[in-house]
């Protein structure tokens, strides 16, 4: 390859691709279409998924101010554990639909399918076409994307709009567009709004690459990314402000707070308690945490797949940078720099937090890193063929192809008895094609036509490589049933939604239908309230205690005035019928004492249930 040509290849890099052609536009569409067959095959077998936030999507389809809020119930007693953005889109869903696990789920997928064509738009931009479908692909057949996109957890949301950031900061920064850098901290600042401060951990390498690399003066620069700040305050903060001010005594209690508010929503058990809590259970979903945990048996399955190709990646862009610098090229803007921050940032700060957090944690969280470490993958690809003629290149890509081979072996090995054979093809695979790369090197192959074939059958090789065992896992995970509160992608993991209502249920149920209380039932925790609301078509549940007993709502004293009011049908004990029971709070005990002793105890089916208007 000559000087002149080198240097046009290089001059390609950075330029934004405009050409979208018939064969660009049907590659896409094939795509996007088998993104949307893997998300929506089979995707009613869930039911009603994490009934958590079921029945506050259902409840959001009955009430505006459950809908607002993000009420668990209709009478919106007390809010899920999250701020409400991603109940909102499977809401109105429900609404124009009607509430289903379709119309709930479903949203979910296509949201799914909007990142992968993002993640394709936003890699395209600097780097092509190619470049961009293998990035689509990537973050496509990511086990924990499957699972996530074909579940009702905030997490789908959250990556549509952390991906949206970023694809926003990469037209900010070509032109130095603070209008574009508003749409970055828009999309962050709803991203806060779908899952608290998880997403935040995006901004440090957004802003850095803004920071270096946007063609302006430095004075501008920082303008630019302070107005970026106050759009993500504005964005996030407005419903914070509106719930704040908001009387308590009409409003729902905010869920996981600890203290009624919405700051104490972020910032407290959900926000930086992830971060340094002791947990059991963040050890049981997510393994220990330390350096290794992202390959850990807890983890590695749903992303690691990738994560040694993205990590070379990162040397593979800051060498490029280097390289340029040292032949003197003179341009305003490298696109390699802003990768390296944009997409290095993202993957390195959130992998670090997801490593070394000691709160509760779960292995649905690293489907956060699923776009950064798609994007790095094909952004070095890109950057390698870029230089396929330098040894240096050659060498490289094979240690990116080999370090996938050793992780592909290390995590197959641990799915016992699945499909064994596959374990030696992903292997086999990589070895091949980093074997004809090295080949590549031998004196007298550079330049010549074998030299062209080889490296054509080794990015052939080197794509099965990369995406077969990904590809088995997703397959898998896509036909596998999911419910409960850990979703994961696995061979493992189906977990058989709860079906229909038993006869014991329906009796209660159609006790529970004769009540004209504003809560015809009270139950401890949101889980055994959420089910009921589900079974009942919508019936309100007070779920005293939230999600784990552990929120302060209702007191005796409020629960006791609910009563008296008559706001409370009947209270349904699970617990036995005498003394404390040790695994709920002392609250939540104390209000089991009470009614015990002063209220009828009514039989229904196999269920014990006390009927609040009748006093023993």
């Amino acid at each position: 390859m000559t000087t002149t040509e080198t240097e046009t290849e290089l001059e390609a890099s950075p330029s934004v691709a405009t050409d979208f052609g018939l064969r660009e536009q049907l590659s896409l569409a094939v795509l996007l279409i088998a993104t949307a067959a893997l998300y929506l095959w089979r995707l009613s077998a869930s039911r009603y998924a994490n009934t958590f936030y079921a029945a506050a999507v259902q409840a959001g389809t009955q009430s505006w101010k459950a809908f607002f809020f993000g009420s668990l119930d209709r009478s919106s007693f007390i809010t899920v554990d999250k701020p409400p953005a991603s109940l909102w889109v499977m809401e109105l869903s429900g609404r124009i639909f009607g509430f289903s696990s379709w119309s709930m789920l479903g949203p979910q997928a296509l949201i799914g399918v909007a990142s992968v064509a993002l993640l394709y738009a936003t890699v395209r931009r600097w780097y092509g076409h190619g470049a961009g479908l293998l990035a689509g692909a990537a973050l496509m057949l990511t086990p924990i994307a499957v699972a996530m996109f074909r579940f009702n957890n905030p997490d789908a949301l959250m990556v549509l709009l952390l991906t949206l950031a970023a694809y926003c900061t990469v037209r900010a920064i070509e032109s130095a567009s603070i209008q574009w850098l508003l749409a970055t901290g828009g999309a962050l600042g709803f991203a806060f709004l779908a899952k608290g401060l998880q997403p935040l951990t995006v901004v440090p390498g957004i802003g850095l690459a803004y920071l270096v690399t946007a063609p302006t003066a430095l004075p501008r620069r920082l303008l630019h990314l302070g107005a970026g700040l106050l759009a993500l305050l504005a964005s996030a903060g407005w419903w914070i402000l509106v719930v704040t001010l908001w009387p308590a005594s009409s409003r729902p209690y905010i869920g996981g707070s600890k203290d009624n508010t919405p700051l104490g929503l972020a910032l407290g058990a959900n926000g930086v308690g992830r971060l340094n809590g002791a947990s059991a259970a963040g050890e049981r979903f997510s393994g220990t945490p330390g350096p290794g945990r992202l390959f850990s048996e807890q983890l590695g399955a749903q992303i690691a797949w990738l994560l040694p190709a993205a990590i070379v990646a990162l040397g593979v862009l800051a060498w490029a940078w280097r390289s340029r610098r040292a032949t003197g090229e003179d341009r305003t803007f490298d696109p390699a720099v802003a990768s390296l921050l944009l997409w290095g940032g993202w993957l390195l700060i959130t992998g670090a937090v997801l490593s070394f957090m000691s709160g509760p944690s779960h292995s649905y969280y690293t489907v956060q890193l699923a776009p950064a470490c798609s994007a790095l993958v094909a952004i070095g690809a890109a950057e390698l063929w870029s230089r396929r003629s330098e040894p240096v290149a050659q060498l490289v890509a094979a240690l990116a192809l080999l370090g996938t081979g050793w992780t592909a072996w290390l995590l197959l090995g641990r799915l016992h008895g699945w499909h064994p054979v596959l374990r030696y093809v992903a292997v086999g695979a990589c070895i091949a094609g980093a074997a004809m790369l090295l080949i590549r090197l031998w004196p007298g192959w550079t330049g010549t036509r074998a030299g062209s074939v080889i490296s054509g059958v080794a990015v052939a090789i080197a794509a099965v490589a990369l995406l077969a065992a990904p590809l088995a896992l997703s397959l898998q995970t896509a036909t596998l049933p999911q419910s409960g509160t850990n979703p994961a992608a696995g061979v493992r993991v189906a977990t058989k939604p709860p079906g229909p209502p038993g006869p014991n249920v329906v009796k209660l149920i159609a006790l529970l239908r004769r009540s004209h209380s504003r809560w015809p039932l009270a139950a401890v925790t949101s889980q055994k309230a959420a089910t009921l609301e589900l079974d009942s078509g919508g019936l309100p549940v007070m779920a005293l205690g939230g999600f784990s007993d552990d929120d302060a709502t209702p007191t005796l004293k409020q629960f006791q005035a609910y009563v008296r009011r008559g706001e409370v049908g009947y209270f349904l004990d699970l617990y036995g019928p005498n003394g404390s029971a040790p695994q709920l709070s002392a609250t939540s005990n104390a209000i089991r004492r009470w009614v015990h002793s002063y209220f009828r105890k009514v039989k229904v089916g196999t269920s014990i249930v006390y009927d609040l208007s009748q006093r023993t």
